[in-house]
């Protein structure tokens, strides 16, 4: 004989079937059958975790160096009483100033060149001072360098030759004499004519009015402003 099921026993699946629906949905979208997880952050809707720092804007450019400040006169780039006391004897002159602008093929942005007399022999100053600015401390260093291989090259006699703190060369040729040196972003090359003082004379009288032009200069040979009281 066949049994009838209640009306509660038909009623059941109606009522079970909705109940279990949002339970099997949930378990199918959590599921990992990809492999792909969650890694640090929440997802966004192209896959990848969504940020969660702040971003930080790309630095602007370095601002350039302010130019080296040549002198515009011999007075403002060496005090005539300081050469006096390199040559121990007055000046073979009076100071004569030549300023020079930009030159692109070696990267100097400018040059103050200060002579003082002439010699008999050939009419070249008794005395030169010359100083060159460049846009950075490694085109100054490298014309240095230059320098010193040119001379080398023609047989002039080159031998390190510190000025102060300063590194230097002292080239020693047939008819003059120079140190030259590099500092920061300038260039500086004092020369003496064979004769102006005598041979023993030479290189102290030299690195001594080497060290009165940079003793002169109010600013570093940077192109940085100076240090103020209370800034370092």
């Amino acid at each position: 004989m066949r049994s009838r099921a209640t009306p509660a026993a038909r009623l059941l699946p109606a009522l079970v079937l909705p109940a279990l629906l949002p339970a099997l949905l949930l378990s199918g979208c959590s599921g990992s059958g990809d492999g792909d997880g969650d890694a640090g952050g929440a997802a966004t809707p192209g896959g990848a975790p969504a940020a969660t720092g702040t971003a930080t804007p790309p630095a602007g450019p370095a601002a350039a160096p302010a130019p080296v400040a040549l002198p515009r006169d011999c007075p403002g780039l060496v005090p005539s009483t300081r050469l006096v006391e390199a040559l121990a004897r007055p000046l073979p002159g009076p100071g004569a100033v030549v300023r020079q602008g930009p030159e692109a093929a070696s990267g100097r942005e400018g040059r103050t060149t200060c002579t003082w007399g002439r010699t008999r022999r050939a009419g070249e100053p008794a005395l030169e001072v010359a100083l060159s600015a460049y846009g950075t401390a490694e085109v100054a260093a490298g014309r240095v360098d230059a320098t010193v291989e040119r001379a080398s090259g023609r047989g002039d006699a080159v031998a390190p030759q510190p000025v102060g703190a300063v590194d230097g060369f002292l080239i020693t040729g047939r008819t003059a004499s120079s140190v030259v040196l590099a500092s920061g972003r300038a260039t500086l090359v004092v020369t003496l004519a064979r004769g102006v003082v005598p041979p023993a004379a030479v290189r102290p009288a030299l690195v001594e009015a080497a060290q009165a032009v940079l003793d002169a200069r109010p600013e570093p040979l940077d192109g940085a402003p100076p240090a103020t009281p209370g800034t370092r």
